[in-house]
């Protein structure tokens, strides 16, 4: 009980110091005292609440002025991040220092981080959203490319045609692209269904170096053109796009399969497969191969384990076999290969004469 009462009295004092550093904070700040650290008086306000004109007043000059260091005029604004999700006013306000282009880099870029913060919240920004869509369209042609692809990632985000079709351009002319053509395909993965496919095909095509249409038909084997290290963003990425349409279920097969290919982009191929024929088949070429690299074969192993169609897999006596057969290679196999056999309710040492 003792304890209690110490923690307790431990949190008023804290409360009561915190109070207290809030109203010094705030008298210093409306004093506007030039011998001060604004700065510091910035950091103890613990809230700033709508009531408090006067304090907003002070904290929206701080930003305004362009005198004071850009952390300075950041701090004042960030102050302020409760009051501008409720406030229309304030979030024109936010909008104008946004869209200033004689204002810093620093200034805008962290405005926009704000917006972003608030944008599910925010009842203001909800009313204010037409708006908040025209400073974002009109970011994206800003000369900072930061800003410009922040700007288009948001618009993206929420599916808008204009910002889609940039970023299916920068997609086919990388030279001219406000975000990576990685996130570009990301962002338009989110609507593959909606006409983006042919575009991210384009690009895994591209990133893979070949000049056969990626399609479900499409197999292949590298050897000795394996794609530049840079390429495997893209290539993941695409995969992960293209994943939510079974026409390209024998595609990924083939990357999962191809050894010229990188660990990380195989790896991301073999977790994409749910059909479990095709994993059976990817399982049984990948773990029965001696040469084979074994944190594939264990990437297959994790594959096998985590399948949601498990009771068709168990039904492949090859499969079981070849399970069997790696258990005997290392720990680490005969654990996964132990655990395969537990979930069919059977042990390691199981005849194998089972299934269909």
């Amino acid at each position: 009980m003792d304890e209690f009462m110490n923690s307790l009295e431990q949190l008023r004092l804290e409360v009561e110091q915190n109070k207290e550093s809030n109203v010094k904070a705030r008298r210093v700040l409306l004093d506007g005292d030039p011998s001060t650290n604004v700065n510091d008086y910035i950091q103890k306000l613990s809230y700033v609440s709508n009531v408090d004109e006067t304090l907003i007043y002070a904290l929206k000059g701080i930003v305004e002025n362009i005198e004071l260091p850009s952390d300075t005029r950041i701090s004042a604004l960030e102050k302020l991040i409760d009051c501008i999700a409720e406030n229309e006013d304030l979030l024109n306000w936010l909008f104008s220092i946004i869209s200033a282009t004689q204002e810093t880099d620093e200034l805008r870029e962290f405005g926009l981080e704000l917006l972003q913060r608030i944008s599910f919240g925010s009842s203001a920004l909800q009313s204010q959203r037409p708006a908040y869509t025209a400073v974002l369209k009109q970011l994206v042609t800003d000369k900072n490319l930061s800003l410009a692809g922040s700007a288009l990632t948001t618009l993206a985000t929420n599916k808008d045609p204009e910002a889609q079709s940039i970023l299916i351009d920068g997609i086919r002319n990388p030279g001219r692209s406000l975000v990576p053509v990685s996130r570009a395909i990301q962002l338009l993965g989110t609507d593959v269904k909606g006409g983006h496919k042919a575009v991210i095909e384009e690009a895994l095509q591209s990133a893979l170096g070949t000049t056969e249409p990626v399609n479900s038909d499409f197999r292949f084997n590298l050897k000795n053109a394996m794609p530049p290290k840079e390429n495997n963003k893209v290539i993941i990425e695409a995969l992960y796009a293209l994943a939510a349409d079974n026409d390209h279920s024998g595609l990924i097969a083939g990357i999962a399969a191809d050894k010229a290919l990188t660990r990380d982009v195989r790896t991301n191929a073999i977790n994409l497969i749910k059909a479990p024929a095709e994993l059976a088949g990817l399982a049984k070429q990948i773990i029965d191969d001696p040469e084979e690299d074994t944190q594939i074969q264990l990437s297959c192993m994790n594959a096998l384990l985590h399948n949601s169609d498990a009771p068709f897999l168990y039904e492949d006596v090859d499969l079981n076999r070849t399970v069997q057969r790696i258990a005997a290679k290392s720990v680490l196999f005969r654990n996964a290969s132990e655990k395969y056999f537990q979930q069919q309710n059977l042990s390691l040492d199981s005849d194998m004469e089972m299934g269909v």
